[in-house]
């Protein structure tokens, strides 16, 4: 919110009330309550909803942890992103994923999308240098994850690769209690 002028909007949605209580007392604090909105409760279906307008001037941004997870009616957080990119809106996708077979189908789905919108997709990457095809061998929390952004300005985009790589220097040479943890980085524009 910092980056993005005080004419953006700003949804927030969320299956946790303290979560959403947290924007909305930061939002207080930097006196742009009247431009954030938050929604307790399913996310993919509230912003698929047809009356869920989205316009070049919203900024979404996505954390799931597998985006590919279906709601009730069967629709994922993809479908959301691809909406959002394809109105034009600001829109970043925070992704995590437990193996390299994981990381690679997010990678070919965003690819889809970018071909299927014609428009650009970037996508910042960290994993687990020990991550396989269908294991870790450690976890720390999240053994890796990714950001994709589409229709942010040229800044926002070196940013996010700025710091992407400043975290991949920082662990290159990682330990997690006694096991090697170095971490692994990759940006990809489709």
């Amino acid at each position: 919110m910092d980056i993005l002028s005080n004419k953006s909007n700003y949804y927030f949605h969320d299956i946790e009330f303290d979560a959403l209580s947290d924007v909305t007392l930061d939002a207080k604090k930097r006196g742009i309550e009247s431009c954030v909105k938050t929604f307790c409760g399913d996310s993919v279906q509230a912003f698929l909803n047809k009356e869920y307008v989205l316009d070049r001037n919203d900024f979404v941004f996505l954390d799931p942890y597998t985006p590919f997870d279906n709601n009730a009616e069967g629709f994922k957080f993809f479908d959301i992103f691809e909406k959002s990119i394809s109105v034009g809106s600001m829109t970043l996708l925070w992704y995590g994923y437990d193996n390299l077979e994981c990381k690679y189908g997010i990678s070919n789905y965003i690819k889809k999308i970018a071909t299927k919108l014609n428009t650009k997709i970037w996508c910042f990457d960290v994993w687990l240098k020990c991550m396989t095809n269908n294991d870790f061998k450690i976890n720390p929390g999240v053994p890796g994850c990714g950001l994709a952004c589409a229709n942010l300005s040229r800044e926002s985009i070196n940013v996010l690769g700025k710091y992407m790589n400043i975290i991949g220097k920082h662990y290159s040479n990682a330990t997690y209690c006694t096991d090697e943890a170095s971490l692994l980085t990759e940006s990809i524009e489709y």
